[in-house]
């Protein structure tokens, strides 16, 4: 209580972040806020997620990616969710997307058990979520909730083509947000890719 005076913050929100860090180390805490901080307004920063289908009748899952800036959105179709289709999905949007590549913030699933490699290879530093904590992923979230608003809970992946997914996709990319001064993430990212090839 007195923290939370002093902070001037919800008694709620000091617990909550105390409780993220057991023991709480205070120098650990700042570490982390001050690296995600530096990180926040670059581009190559990505959040990852898998959206699955009907697990009785199908293993297909959509590998969801968001680069956290622009709010750019893009998913891979995937025959089942383990390591080795999740990393070949990542390798192959290494090399579409142009730009570079930071860092990769994915929950604590056996799916991305294996984005070591990526660290090693490439220099891009996977950070996972905390268990229980989809706020940590928060864009990453809700566009896998707009995502839903086309392909309902139950729908069966192995059903959608690549052409579908795409245009999906599209559509989702060509919506305005707030967030974006009512701009596109296909705005954004263009515009970002402009910037840097000056």
């Amino acid at each position: 209580m007195v923290i939370a005076n002093y902070l001037n913050r919800a008694p709620a929100t000091i617990s909550y972040e105390l409780a993220r860090y057991q023991p709480y180390q205070a120098n650990l805490a700042q570490a982390d806020a001050e690296r995600k901080r530096a990180h926040c307004g670059r581009i190559g920063d990505f959040e990852i997620d898998t959206v699955v289908g009907p697990r009785v009748h199908s293993k297909a899952v959509l590998l969801t990616l968001i680069d956290c800036k622009p709010r750019f959105f893009w998913a891979y179709l995937l025959k089942d969710r383990t390591v080795y289709a999740v990393n070949e999905a990542l390798f192959k949007s290494i090399f579409t997307f142009k730009g570079p590549i930071h860092s990769l913030t994915v929950d604590c699933g056996t799916d991305f058990s294996g984005l070591d490699v990526f660290e090693t290879q490439y220099g891009i530093h996977p950070d996972y979520r905390h268990d229980n904590s989809p706020d940590e992923c928060h864009r990453n979230e809700r566009f896998n909730r707009i995502l839903r608003y086309f392909y309902l809970k139950g729908t069966c992946f192995e059903h959608v083509s690549a052409q579908e997914l795409s245009k999906t996709l599209l559509e989702i990319n060509q919506q305005p947000f707030k967030v974006l001064n009512w701009q596109t993430p296909y705005q954004v990212l263009l515009d970002n890719s402009a910037k840097d090839s000056d």
